[in-house]
């Protein structure tokens, strides 16, 4: 896993669960200068590229293009099943990576909103054409977080990040006397 942005170390290896293997994966604050800009708006390029590709095919019908954006999505982007949760003190975001390795996913967070990205290259044995896998989540948050304190483990195929939320300290008004 890559770290953009910070040059500072994601988090404390945890112990690993009886289940399997987990590996940290490193939480990147995303800059302006960061790359990450740069490769989502490739990845826009290439997905409108597509849709325009399957525009031309199409004859040029009209009325198509979102039919045409979502398909050109679907063919360049690997789907990926996803669950937020909420709680007091937390937001946790699992999402199912299944042929993903730890160190090709970039996880970019900002304090209400993360994005998840990865690319991966399958080679399947018996097959000498490599086939990319790409994936690309934004994710909105329901609650602003501490992007300091954000974590992250992938182990057997799950991304599990956890999102603290930032403590809010309700302002209390001041009492005046009116004498």
């Amino acid at each position: 896993m890559k770290r953009r942005g910070t040059g500072e170390k994601a988090a404390e290896p945890r112990p690993e669960p009886a289940s399997g293997p987990t590996s940290e994966v490193k939480i990147f604050r995303l800059l302006p200068e960061d790359r990450f800009l740069q490769r989502t708006a490739d990845l826009h390029k290439l997905i409108a590229k597509q849709a325009y590709q399957l525009f031309q095919e199409s004859l040029f019908a009209d009325g198509h293009d979102l039919e045409h954006w979502l398909q050109a999505e679907s063919q360049l982007l690997t789907p990926a099943r996803m669950e937020v949760r909420e709680s007091q003190v937390a937001i946790t975001v699992k999402i199912i990576l299944v042929g993903f390795d730890a160190e090709n996913i970039e996880i970019h967070v900002e304090q209400q909103r993360i994005f998840i990205s990865g690319q991966q290259v399958d080679r399947s044995e018996g097959n000498a054409e490599a086939r990319e896998k790409r994936i690309f989540r934004s994710i909105d948050l329901p609650a602003q977080i501490d992007v300091d304190k954000v974590r992250a483990t992938f182990g057997q195929g799950e991304l599990e990040i956890t999102l603290p939320k930032t403590s809010v300290v309700p302002k209390v008004a001041a009492a005046t006397n009116a004498s």
